[in-house]
């Protein structure tokens, strides 16, 4: 574009020189068609700016990450001109447009369209805009270009994989309901402290064997209430500094991903879980302790943005005032720093044990001193890579502190 434009440059020049000192029609005629060159080419691509037309229609709005959704895109010359030197721009990186460059030129002849139909698949979780972008108008001289933004571009809500965990180390099933890992409730610590007279009905499974034979008739168990072996999961959604953009969403959905994992085998192994994270400035609680209230978080896990002003120390600190009373914590977190090594202590002066997943490649000095630190007072930290399967290194037994 520079080089026509010097070209323009040089010629309106010489031609304004020839007429100057030969003059005559011909000199003067040619040197005003220059001049109305540029004036010409501006006015067609301004002119097909307002008039080309772009169509674009996603078949889902809502995907899951991985997913392809049917793509359909038009451009069309509803006009009596012919449209040269259209180049359509898509979004790339976040998510891709089979079958498709990250730029395509069009020529249009009058009443012509150009439609294509494919499938847009979405890399990373999150909402974003997706397909084309914008539209590059350009003249027949190459020598302006007009940046057209196009007006039905589409935002979806791309939910994060669902990965399922055959088991997770990090919280057996058999651990003993009566351990010192676990903190109950005083009024939970022993579950048969009342007895009652067997009634018919009653399962087998409830009868108390040992008061049967001291007094001579069947005695049934009577629950007070059931032990609540909780998880408070502590979700980590503070910015993770990272400056590279693929390894920052790769890293943020690796977070979002393995807490719903987590939470989800719980779910399934009747294990009462409840998630903090720190939505903008608010500290917020979700649920996950049956499937309609899991589904709501899995949904809401789509949205989430890592733009919280307190990190996964703060969660814990928070859970902890709350008096959920919960026994096991799982901190899912990019970041070590002091306010995390704080709240983990305080967590386990109160009885509970504390597993902190990591999910960061390399830690500068301060971080493996505070790694060192967690793990001198019994605090499991699982550090998991960019390049490694966090399902692989969740389910496979672990020795030691760290992974």
């Amino acid at each position: 574009m520079l080089r026509n434009r010097l070209i323009l440059a040089a010629a309106i020049l010489a031609t304004g020189v020839f007429a100057s000192f030969y003059g005559g029609n011909i000199p003067y005629t040619l040197f005003y068609l220059m001049l109305l060159i540029p004036a010409i080419s501006l006015l067609y691509t301004v002119y097909v700016y307002l008039r080309v037309k772009v169509y674009q229609e996603i078949e889902n709005m809502v995907l899951v990450k991985g997913e392809s959704t049917g793509y359909t895109f038009r451009v069309a010359n509803e006009d009596f001109l012919s449209y040269q030197n259209l180049r359509i721009r898509f979004f790339t990186g976040m998510s891709q447009v089979e079958r498709t460059e990250q730029a395509m030129n069009y020529c249009l002849l009058p009443g012509e369209s150009v439609s294509m139909e494919t499938r847009l698949r979405c890399r990373f979780r999150g909402i974003y805009q997706v397909g084309a972008r914008s539209m590059e108008i350009t003249d027949p001289f190459n020598l302006f270009q007009l940046s057209y933004p196009i007006r039905s571009r589409n935002s979806v809500t791309v939910l994060p994989r669902k990965v399922q965990l055959s088991h997770l180390n990090i919280l057996p099933l058999d651990e003993d309901s009566k351990n010192v890992l676990f903190r109950v409730r005083a009024k939970e610590e022993e579950l048969d402290v009342e007895m009652r007279n067997y009634v018919p009905g009653d399962s087998k499974r409830l009868i108390h064997w040992k008061a049967t034979a001291r007094r001579g008739q069947l005695m049934s168990r009577q629950y007070t209430e059931n032990m609540k072996l909780g998880v408070i999961l502590c979700m980590d959604l503070s910015p993770t500094g990272l400056r590279d953009w693929m390894e920052r969403a790769e890293t943020e959905d690796k977070i979002i991903e393995s807490a719903i994992a987590i939470a989800e085998y719980c779910l399934a192994h009747h294990i009462l879980c409840d998630a903090y994270f720190c939505h903008g400035k608010a500290i917020q609680k979700a649920s996950a302790r049956v499937r309609q209230d899991f589904d709501a978080f899995y949904t809401l896990c789509g949205s989430l943005t890592f733009t919280a002003d307190q990190g996964s120390g703060a969660l814990i600190e928070h859970s902890l005032t709350s008096g959920d009373g919960a026994c096991r914590y799982v901190v899912v977190t990019h970041t070590l720093d002091g306010v995390l090594y704080s709240g983990a202590m305080r967590a386990i002066a109160q009885g509970n044990d504390v597993t902190v997943v990591l999910m960061r490649d390399t830690l500068p000095k301060d971080q493996q001193e505070i790694y060192t630190y967690l793990t001198e007072a019994s605090v499991r930290v699982v550090q998991i890579p960019c390049d490694r399967d966090f399902a692989d290194v969740l389910e496979r037994q672990i020795a030691g502190g760290a992974v």
